[in-house]
């Protein structure tokens, strides 16, 4: 398989081994650049062979997963934290630091963050010390709020404007620390054109508080491809809208709005609004998402 890239930059994917999803960490260059190359095609045959590539990574949940990076010849992996447990083949561990608003005990959001670890000399400071020239990764799927009538979620769940914030904050605290070290955004759950409106208000909000355009060494997405609305327009209990966004630009699930079950994929599934379940390994659509990312890049000079 060919990918075009840009000439500052280089795309790695991510298998996840137990949501069979598509990860992608984009190393664009802030100088920008309208270069545009094929990578050399490599072999899949080295995730046979035994050699670890660092064109491959893996995301391990759970300490006993971590003994299976090998089996993938992956040359990298993550686990959602900042916590490593060496593998088996000496793959190198990209750390995720946690960033979540704030909220009250009745789920009202505030307008203030949390990291995990915390941005002190004990905490968040500690680990860079001990990984220097790491790659870290600030948030994951900051964009996803809770599901309709619960206050919690296991993602970020972080308003745009909150985030570009956060990521100020960790992003200097990082570089201060260790010049050396490359940062990444927070992936979000997909590319889709509220989740681009998501990148665009955090985009904005950066500049206008700290008088500069967002300094990312990596661009990280995620690539699912998942509804967020349901007929009626709301948040559905699936990828959601991304916080902060407008409903009406959300992909649509295919169900029949007067509640009387799903349709038939032939009735929506081939409109570009509606995500149907089966379109979850469709590859024009995952071409869509990454041509939407790089395009979104390029438009930010990235």
């Amino acid at each position: 398989m060919h990918w075009l890239l840009s000439s500052y930059g280089r795309l790695v994917f991510i298998i996840l081994t137990l949501e069979i999803a598509l990860v992608a960490l984009i190393y664009g260059s802030v100088q920008g650049g309208d270069g545009i190359k094929e990578a050399p095609f490599e072999s899949t045959a080295a995730l046979t062979s035994g050699t670890s590539s660092c064109r491959y990574g893996v995301a391990a949940l759970g300490t006993h997963q971590v003994d299976w990076v090998d089996d993938f010849s992956a040359g990298w992996y993550l686990n959602f934290n900042t916590s490593a447990v060496s593998a088996p083949n000496n793959a190198e561990f990209t750390p995720v630091i946690t960033v979540k608003q704030d909220k009250t005990e009745e789920g009202e959001y505030l307008p203030s963050y949390s990291t995990t670890p915390p941005l002190t000399d004990n905490g968040l400071g500690i680990v860079i010390d001990s990984r220097p020239g790491a790659l870290w990764i600030v948030g994951n799927e900051v964009d996803r709020g809770p599901d309709p009538g619960y206050i919690s979620v296991d993602q970020g769940d972080t308003y745009p404007d909150i985030y570009a914030r956060a990521y100020h904050d960790v992003y200097q605290f990082i570089k201060n620390r260790d010049p050396q070290a490359q940062v990444a955004n927070s992936a979000l759950v997909q590319v889709t054109p509220g989740r681009l409106q998501y990148l665009d208000i955090m985009w904005n909000a950066y500049l206008d508080l700290f008088g500069t355009t967002m300094p990312v060494d990596v661009w990280n997405m995620h690539l699912y491809i998942l509804s967020e609305i349901s007929p009626n327009g709301q948040p559905n209990a699936i990828a959601n809208v991304a916080l902060g966004t407008d409903p009406a630009l959300g992909r649509m699930e295919s169900y029949d709005p007067d509640g009387k079950g799903p349709l038939e994929p032939k009735d929506l599934c081939h409109l570009d609004e509606v995500y149907c379940y089966a379109e979850h390994d469709d590859i024009s659509v995952f071409a869509e998402q990454v041509v939407a990312m790089r395009q979104w890049m390029r438009d930010h000079g990235q």
